[in-house]
């Protein structure tokens, strides 16, 4: 205890001697299975545990907390970590990649997704800079009573049908939706397509055009920047989005411009550096490469 304590005066950050541990899991699937087992949810954790300065806080301040230890009985806790220096196996680092891809994390970390047993995500969450365990606990319930508020209405559009059943539905996914939390509920976003085939309540053309941004999403993260690009630009003259959608929409937009224009620069780099490797300038060349890279 005492060498504990001693490492935690020496760290550049304040820290404290954690006073209870909660069992975190590693394997996503398993933990999945658990959940559904125990009748829980899950907490997951999305951290650089050897580099990020408000991951190392909220682990400090909330989850080496005895009170975080209730927060146990309602869910299995996830810890989804993309390290610098610490060494994943690759079946790990594959898993959370995946997992970091479908839930939209970007390199925002720490970020905490909840999710029912059948990895339904219903809340987003991260750390609050003066989060204590006490407040972070508070927030914790009110993002759960997401979860009921959904399954209330889940449960009512089971007892409809038609349009009224669509709208139950679509009420249901709002915060979700909200959230960038729809991955997991594909069969419900079919389920109102089907109801609102006619597209009478707008349903039907709203979910199609967030499948389309999606679309879009997947080409960018696979790196596919020109056909990212093409679909964007065919998604903006097609489907002329408003409000929220239009937001995300330029916003995805954006993203892609800036990336394009960043493996362009990277490249005509890279051409310039391999004229003359070691000259005054190659040399200069090679440090912007690295530095550019290493962002």
């Amino acid at each position: 205890m005492r060498t504990a304590v001693l490492a935690c005066l020496a760290a550049s950050l304040a820290c404290r001697v954690p006073l209870h541990a909660v069992e975190w899991l590693e394997n996503y699937e398993a933990a999945k299975a658990q959940a559904a087992k125990d009748g829980k949810d899950l907490f997951l954790n999305f951290t650089g545990s050897d580099w990020c300065v408000f991951c190392a806080k909220l682990k400090a301040d909330v989850y080496d907390q005895e009170p975080f230890e209730v927060v146990a009985k309602d869910f299995v806790l996830v810890d989804l970590d993309f390290p610098q220096t610490k060494v994943l196996t690759p079946k790990l680092k594959e898993q959370n990649t995946k997992l970091a891809e479908r839930f939209e994390i970007n390199d925002t970390f720490p970020t905490i997704i909840l999710a029912d047993g059948q990895g339904r995500p219903y809340a987003r969450g991260g750390y609050r800079n003066g989060d204590t365990v006490e407040r972070f606990l508070a927030l914790l319930k009110d993002l759960r009573a997401r979860k009921t508020r959904r399954d209330e209405l889940f449960a009512q559009a089971e007892k409809a049908e038609g349009a009224l059943k669509a709208r139950l539905l679509d009420q249901a996914l709002a915060p979700m939706d909200e959230a960038k939390l729809l991955s997991g509920y594909d069969e419900t976003v079919k389920q109102i397509i089907a109801l609102d085939a006619e597209n009478k309540e707008g349903l039907k053309s709203k979910y199609e055009a967030r499948g389309r941004l999606e679309e879009i999403n997947r080409s960018l993260r696979a790196g596919n920047l020109e056909e990212a690009q093409e679909k964007m630009d065919a998604f903006l003259k097609e489907v002329a989005p408003a409000g929220r959608l239009k937001q995300q929409a330029w916003f995805l937009k954006a993203i892609i411009i800036d990336q394009r224009h960043r493996k362009e620069m990277l490249a005509a780099l890279q051409t310039a550096l391999e004229a003359d490797p070691e000259s005054q300038q190659g040399r200069q060349i090679r440090q912007i490469l690295e530095g550019l890279k290493g962002e």
